[in-house]
């Protein structure tokens, strides 16, 4: 294997056998001989994770108090100190100081049909998020800050392969227009619309931010330096007499650029300016803050990218592509710029309506700022990203396919519907593979369960629908 590092690093490639790579020696972890602090002892934090992941009731802990200081007398050897549900809520309040918490942010306030209309948001700083990590000496030592190329030989030539963001292209060329000393601290960001409730009634647009400096088994795992919650964006209520209007799309297109525009308010400065922070090794690097990837379905990548949807001219968010040549694979289209969208949106402002409309829509573009140009090196077309989970089984299956299937089968009558929760239900199981006991009930889900979906359905509906 060759490893080839950026050349701002000053490092030489690395040679390595196949038995030895992905072996290097790292340092030792730092071991927290008490990481239940800022709880007084190791039972105090067991009993408190307990009572919150079982949401009892402050009547429920009492008693539980109560019954665990009766049968124990108080002759414990660590010392045991809770006593009441205000004891929990404040050891609480006092570790929460250690971490950014979410907070509702000023209100979001945008204009329709000259009035003015305000919506609350929910969020935490994402630079304050960040730091949370580079702070923590368990994260320390797994960062990667330098861009890299590997290449593994295939027995005539080295062969390139990428399997962590930093070994990809983009984390190179970014690297290379920064000073000598400055290096990506990569934002990797997740936003889609879901529902809170079985009904389906109550709904929720979540933001959830990962760090593309740590590797993959970290970042996309539960615990620390794993994907965190960093805001709630406001919903438009639905209105059934704007709904259809251009006027009311382009609204809720504004009410989410101006919202996550607040979100991304900590990182904007950073990102031209950057930040000293010296690294586990000693040496001090500038971080520039960067957004390397925006994860979304297709309908959540137009909104990201302000492109008018499948039905416009050009409708991908990331190439020119027309839409004549969608199923064309042979000929490349040129790609959509930062620059060319913020030409093209200022010649809408400057210029009469009817020509600046007829400009966005020859590139199926919306009259609307994007939140993303505030941030230095960013450009949303580039970020977005092909992502099977949200793209394919969340999106197209999950919100579309699935839903069409139904329909077909509602409309071979009841029979058809209960044999197809039948052969579901009788379907083999398999280890971390889904099981269903009935399926026609299923409303809305994860995309892990959707996938399972998918791959059943062509099983257990082939005899109905043929």
């Amino acid at each position: 294997f060759k490893t080839e590092y950026h050349p701002n690093s000053s490092r030489a490639p690395v040679y390595e056998s196949f038995s030895m790579f992905g072996c290097q020696a790292h340092p030792p972890p730092v071991i927290d001989a008490q990481p239940w602090e800022p709880f007084i002892s190791h039972e105090d934090f067991e009993f408190a994770e307990i009572t919150h992941a079982a949401a009892m009731s402050k009547d429920l802990v009492n008693k539980l108090l109560h019954l665990i200081w009766k049968i124990a007398g108080g002759q414990t050897k660590t010392k045991f100190s809770l006593k009441s549900h205000n004891n929990i809520a404040a050891a609480w309040l006092h570790a929460s100081v250690l971490l950014t918490p979410v907070s509702q942010h000023d209100s979001v306030t945008v204009e329709y049909k000259k009035k003015e209309l305000e919506f609350s948001l929910y969020s935490r700083p994402l630079w304050d998020w960040a730091l949370d990590l580079l702070q923590d000496p368990l994260l320390r030592p797994h960062f990667v800050w330098d861009a890299q190329r590997l290449y593994k030989h295939n027995g005539t030539s080295f062969e390139r392969f990428i399997h962590e963001p930093w070994t990809a292209d983009r984390w190179w060329d970014i690297q290379s227009m920064l000073p000598e000393n400055g290096v990506p601290f990569a934002f990797i960001l997740y936003a889609d619309k879901t529902h809170l409730s079985s009904s389906g009634k109550v709904k929720a647009y979540p933001v959830i931010v990962r760090c593309g400096n740590l590797p993959v088994h970290i970042w996309n795992g539960h615990g620390i330096g794993g994907g965190r919650l960093v805001g709630w964006l406001p919903i438009l209520p639905g209105d059934s007499a704007e709904e259809d209007k251009l006027s009311w799309t382009n609204l809720k297109r504004v009410l989410w650029h101006e919202s996550f525009k607040k979100l991304l308010d900590s990182i904007i400065a950073l990102s031209k300016i950057g930040f000293a922070h010296e690294c586990f090794d000693d040496i001090l690097w500038r971080l520039y803050l960067i957004i390397l990837i925006l994860s979304a379905d297709y309908e959540e990548q137009c909104v990201m990218a302000l492109i008018r949807g499948l039905n416009s001219e050009c409708p991908c968010p990331i190439c020119l592509v027309t839409q004549d040549k969608l199923r064309d694979h042979r000929h490349p289209f040129p790609l959509r710029t930062s620059e060319e969208s913020m030409a093209q949106y200022e010649f809408w402002k400057s210029h009469s309506r009817s020509a600046g409309e007829k400009m966005l829509k020859a590139h199926a573009l919306c009259p609307v700022p994007n939140a993303f140009w505030c941030v230095h090196n960013m450009c949303p077309h580039r970020a977005l990203c092909f992502d099977p989970l949200h793209y394919d089984d969340l999106g197209i299956f999950g919100k579309h396919q699935f839903g069409d299937l139904k329909v077909r089968i509602e409309q071979l009558g009841r029979g058809a519907s209960k044999k197809l929760d039948d052969q579901h239900a009788k379907f083999p199981r398999w280890r971390n593979f889904s099981h269903f006991t009935s399926m026609t009930n299923i409303f809305f889900s994860d995309g892990n369960k959707f996938l399972d979906i998918s791959k059943q359905i062509l099983y257990t509906a082939q005899n109905i629908l043929t």
